[in-house]
């Protein structure tokens, strides 16, 4: 594409200006890219920062970055020719377009940080209990692409809530903040299953790509990887990805297993907890060389015991589970993350980060590597560094709001007021989504909570936490939550009434504890200590 004196190639990611090469930074040209792309529109600051950023940065940040590309095109703010600065809302690519051949033509969708959600996949075999497999393969899909820095994946937990939704694919997608839906179904049969997908374009209505596979279940990792391909080619209107397939095992029934367990792990809930933990062990008895398996039986191990049960039994397994991953499958970041997990709760914390990083050398957006790397930090008394890591976590995944809500959390046992007031009030945002597409989700209430009374918004954030308890009185995360909420906010009774019915149900984790400030009301009050002692006993 030219403009002025510029040549611009998206493929090979080049600025030329004058014929030369021209030296700029990769979130510059991230920049450049997405303004081209929405040539036709004033874009806002905040939708620059979501998806080019992928996080909140200061209106200093984003002018600095301005003034950067402004130069690199050669233009200025006093006589824009291709940068206009829309006043107290954003920029606007105002430059005329043209193809290499010099023809007018619109600018190309921006490569950056594209939108994408994938649906869950329609279970079509007739069996209801088979949804486990559709929304594994559905979740597998997802994994692989967001694995590619160019685009922006829409969380699991986000798209799942659109299961049987009767909206339109482009409200789906203006839900989700996101340009492409993959969409489709799956019908299985003994080993055989056939998947039929299809990526559309919400935008135009149009219908970028579609395929369907009848293969043997046996090849189900491939065909996996050819759809994450054939999505990033058609997304990318390039050639399809080479995206490598991971074949974990060689036993289908074994596969099928490890979906169950993940689909019940990620449910906020002790008993499927557990029932996680035996589909992980039953795959395991299929195939012991399963290694994913086995880092999901040590993800289970390791989040009852921070949980629920701090028995030697289960951290034992923890450690076993997880140290076997790691010989199986050393490749894989998901083996690293579990070991690091279980090496935090072992108190190994100088082991745990290099658990971590390797991790995060392997895959650099892993979600869950930057986020449990954030919590070990905090656990070790390094809530600054933690504090950075869970704000890492959140830009790997922008829909998120935990990790800013716990990076909310870290800033304020540092003392930083500052940065603890600029990433509460994006948690705020990112559990307001949230919980328009799941208002029953009790975390995202507390912690909602949290982070509605350090904006300042008091009200609101008490009348969170009492919605929360409301839906689930006895559920150990909100009675945590709420207990810390009230701990913070000076009613000490309330707070040790949560904490009395909390302990009831299992330990607490004491690294948490230890640097975690809204404790300080009440870390040396008799009534905690004797439930703590009490506890620990059992």
């Amino acid at each position: 594409m030219r403009f002025a004196d510029c040549t611009l190639d998206p493929g090979s990611r080049e600025l030329r200006r004058a014929g030369k090469v021209v030296a700029i930074e990769p979130r510059t040209l991230d920049l450049l890219l997405y303004l081209v792309g929405n040539r036709d529109r004033a874009i806002g600051k905040d939708e620059l920062q979501d998806n080019v950023w992928g996080t909140v940065v200061s209106d200093a940040a984003l002018t600095r970055a301005i003034m950067k590309l402004r130069k690199a095109v050669g233009d200025n703010t006093f006589d824009a020719r291709i940068i206009k600065t829309v006043p107290r809302f954003g920029y606007r690519f105002i430059a005329t377009i043209e193809s290499t051949e010099g023809r007018a033509t619109h600018a190309p969708d921006s490569p950056a940080r594209r939108g994408i959600a994938v649906l869950p996949l329609v279970n079509m075999s007739g069996d209801p209990e088979n949804d486990y497999f559709s929304d594994g393969i559905a979740e597998e899909i997802l994994n692989l692409l967001a694995r590619i820095p160019a685009l922006r994946v829409a969380s699991r937990t986000s798209s799942f809530a659109f299961r049987n939704s009767q909206q339109s694919m482009r409200d789906i997608a203006a839900a989700l903040n996101a340009q492409m839906i993959l969409e489709g179904s799956v019908r299985k049969a003994g080993n055989r299953v056939r998947i039929t997908v299809q990526l559309i374009d919400t935008e135009s209505d149009a219908h970028l790509w579609s395929e369907i596979y009848d293969r043997e279940l046996t090849d189900i990792f491939e065909v996996q990887a050819e759809i994450a391909g054939q999505v990033v080619g058609a997304m990318t209107r390039g050639e399809a990805g080479d995206i490598v397939a991971h074949r974990a095992t060689t036993s289908a029934r074994a596969y099928e297993f490890y979906l169950r367990g993940r689909q019940l792990y990620h449910t906020w809930d002790r008993g499927r907890l557990l029932q996680a933990k035996s589909m992980f062990e039953q795959a395991i008895g299929l195939d012991p060389d399963y290694g994913k398996a086995w880092a999901g039986l040590a993800d289970c191990a390791s989040m009852t015991y921070m949980w629920w049960e701090q028995s030697a039994e289960m951290l034992e397994l923890a450690d076993s589970a997880s140290q076997r991953a790691l010989q199986l499958d050393a490749s894989l970041a998901e083996s690293h993350t579990a070991r690091a997990f279980a090496l935090t709760l072992l108190q190994s914390f100088d082991d745990a980060t290099a658990a971590f990083e390797r991790a995060i050398a392997l895959d650099p957006l892993l979600y869950e590597a930057w986020y449990l790397f954030a919590r070990s930090r905090f656990a070790e008394g390094k809530p600054c560094v933690a504090a950075q890591l869970f704000e890492k976590a959140a830009e790997v995944r922008p829909d998120e709001f935990q990790a800013m809500a716990l990076a909310a959390t870290a800033y304020a046992s540092c003392g930083d007021a500052e940065n603890k007031l600029r990433v509460a009030k994006l948690a705020v945002k990112r559990a307001e989504r949230h919980l328009s597409l799941h208002p029953e989700d009790t975390r995202a209430w507390t912690l909602g909570g949290a982070v509605l009374v350090d904006t300042g918004d008091y009200e609101r954030g008490f009348e969170w936490t009492e919605k929360a308890l409301a839906i689930a009185p006895d559920d150990v995360g909100v009675l945590h939550n709420a207990g810390c909420f009230f701990a913070a906010n000076g009613d000490i009774d309330r707070a040790l009434d949560c904490f009395e019915k909390r302990l009831a149900q299992g330990n607490i984790y004491q690294d948490w504890i230890d640097n975690d400030t809204d404790f300080d009301s009440i870390r040396d009050h008799p009534r905690f200590l004797r439930m703590l002692e009490k506890a620990r006993s059992r």
